[in-house]
């Protein structure tokens, strides 16, 4: 497969000012474009579709410090330590820069003596990527989420994410919401995107 700039250099030298180029360098050219925009190209198992990111997968381009993308999802769900709930997740982003954090979390079993904290152990390549940007010992990330009982919206909710060594935690809040709505059937379905530049959190 032709590359890029193989590409280039063959439209500016065939196709000029007044020039007579072949149908035959024209219909070259043309499938050369085609092989290259082809889609079909994966990294770890997702399909790319980010022409930059393209770019560099087809030219076999070295990754560096500075652009070093990543992607993991499965179509399958993942139990918590507990078996009281189900995550399907995907995490795309740029290693030691931010990340993108699509999910859907399911209550199947609730139970009030274990609380609203959901343990959820990840793959090493995962860890390696979340943990290059949370530098943080203690990063705790808290937003506000949409939450579904069945199929009907039930409230927004105040969810903490964690990252503590190969456990990704879910910890819900206890004042936000009503536990008649923390139920079976209880679900969360939305992607956030974060990233932790290193505060100096303390200093006073």
């Amino acid at each position: 497969m032709a590359t890029k700039d193989e590409i280039t250099s063959k439209i500016n030298s065939k196709i000029v000012k007044d020039g007579n180029i072949r149908a035959v360098d024209t219909n070259e050219i043309l499938r050369d474009i085609l092989d290259f925009s082809n889609t079909g190209i994966t990294q770890n198992t997702t399909n790319i579709n980010n022409i930059e990111q393209r770019v560099i997968v087809l030219e076999n381009k070295p990754e560096t410090d500075d652009y070093k993308p990543f992607s993991f999802w499965d179509e399958n769900p993942i139990a918590d330590n507990n078996g009281l709930s189900q995550l399907w997740y995907s995490f795309k982003g740029i290693s030691k820069e931010s990340v993108n954090f699509t999910f859907k979390f399911v209550l199947l079993k609730p139970d009030s003596k274990k609380g609203k904290e959901y343990n959820y152990k990840l793959n090493d390549k995962i860890v390696k990527e979340l943990k290059s940007i949370l530098i943080g010992k203690d990063d705790n990330l808290t937003f506000i989420v949409p939450g579904c009982y069945n199929d009907f919206y039930s409230n927004h909710v105040c969810l903490n994410i964690s990252l503590i060594e190969d456990t990704l935690k879910f910890r819900f809040s206890d004042n936000n919401f009503n536990d008649n709505n923390f139920d079976n059937g209880f679900n969360i379905f939305t992607s956030i995107h974060f990233h932790c530049p290193p505060f100096n959190l303390d200093r006073k």
